[in-house]
């Protein structure tokens, strides 16, 4: 999951289109380097201005290589190559250096924040990103088409982001957003919470059901049908309104009471695939709170985090970063907007265009 989402998405080379966009958008004009001072300093960390005067460069390459590929049936990706570079072959697109000098200011407090806690990425980390780009290109050779530079600024950047949202997931404050946002997606508003037993026939299901009637404990014939199964003590492991239930067990559940025990009840993961066969213990009819909900929380929601899966929003931990950091811009670049966490760029009024001498050329 990209921590940032660029102002244009579009980029060339089809096989690697959704995946190595870092985004610029910009208005013709020029921004040059202008004496020694950094571009932006991040938590005392300076970035130099040659370094985003290559890192703009490199990315207009790569949308002029998307080009030549046949992949701007719309023109929209020449526009885009015209405005990242400036009004010299001296500088280089003033909004096209504003937004990547965006990105590079977060990746550095991405970085120093991962830093902290010995959670940067790897070389091993970055090689097997590598491996995967390949593999999505159709190899090695293909892989090679693509801009150098451009492509050692996506893999790092990328496993920058998938470092940060690892830690980011796993981190306290993580870990209470993922059982917020689970408990927000899967139990408010759902009062009917049920516990269950699963085994793989309906008479199996029927001799559980008969353990429970005849006096077992709940879940631990649920525990002794499917060892190592991750059942609640306490709590439940889903919560339905009425409706959902009979749809997904084909009964009906409207006047059911706590600690009511029903089944068998068959049930398929999706259309037409074989069903595993439920004994169900009503747990809650009017639903539970956040805090009712932790027993079940913390059985669903642990606190390792694998956010492979993309399902972890890592946008909040960032914007707290964000608004911490020590971050300086050079006037040159525009200023830093907390409001919109990216480098504004300067606008001369009057005019359309922005242009800023190379020092080297004018001994500044």
């Amino acid at each position: 999951m990209e921590l940032r989402r660029p102002s244009v998405r579009r980029a060339g080379l089809a096989a690697v289109a959704t995946l190595l966009v870092v985004g610029a958008s910009a208005c013709s004009g020029g921004t040059g380097l202008v004496g020694t001072a950094p571009a932006a300093t991040v938590n005392d960390t300076e970035i130099s201005q040659s370094a985003v005067t290559d890192a703009t460069e490199a990315t207009a390459r790569f949308y002029a290589d998307s080009i030549e590929q046949g992949q701007d049936s719309d023109g929209s990706l020449a526009t885009l190559v015209d405005q990242m570079k400036g009004d010299s072959s001296y500088s280089v697109g003033t909004e096209g250096a504003a937004q990547v000098l965006s990105d590079m200011i977060v990746d550095q407090v991405i970085a120093d924040e991962l830093a902290k806690h010995d959670a940067l990425p790897t070389k091993q980390d970055r090689s097997e990103l590598r491996s995967q780009l390949e593999q999505s290109v159709g190899g090695a050779a293909e892989l090679k088409k693509i801009d150098a530079e451009y492509l050692d600024q996506y893999i790092e950047r990328r496993s920058l982001n998938d470092a940060f949202t690892a830690w980011a997931a796993s981190s306290p404050e993580g870990l209470a957003d993922r059982r917020q946002a689970y408990y927000d997606q899967n139990i408010a508003d759902r009062p009917l919470c049920l516990n269950a037993i699963q085994v793989q026939t309906e008479e199996e299901a029927k001799a559980a059901k008969e353990r429970v009637d005849g006096g077992e404990d709940f879940v631990a014939v649920a525990q002794d049908l499917a060892p190592g199964a991750n059942i609640p003590a306490t709590g439940a492991i889903a919560c339905l309104t009425v409706e959902q239930a009979q749809q997904a067990f084909d009964l009906d559940l409207s006047d059911a009471e706590p600690g009511d025990v029903v089944g068998p009840a068959a049930f398929a993961q999706t259309d037409g695939s074989a069903p595993t066969y439920l004994v169900l213990r009503v747990e809650q009819t009017d639903g539970f709170t956040f805090e009712e909900a932790q027993p079940l929380l913390e059985a669903l929601v642990p606190a390792e985090a694998d956010p492979s899966d993309g399902s972890f929003d890592a946008s909040s931990a960032l914007d707290r970063l964000l608004r911490k950091a020590d971050i300086w811009v050079n006037s040159v670049y525009g200023r830093w907007s907390d409001a919109q966490q990216s480098v504004i760029a300067p606008h001369v009024p009057g005019t359309t265009t922005t242009s800023t001498p190379v020092a080297a050329l004018t001994g500044s």
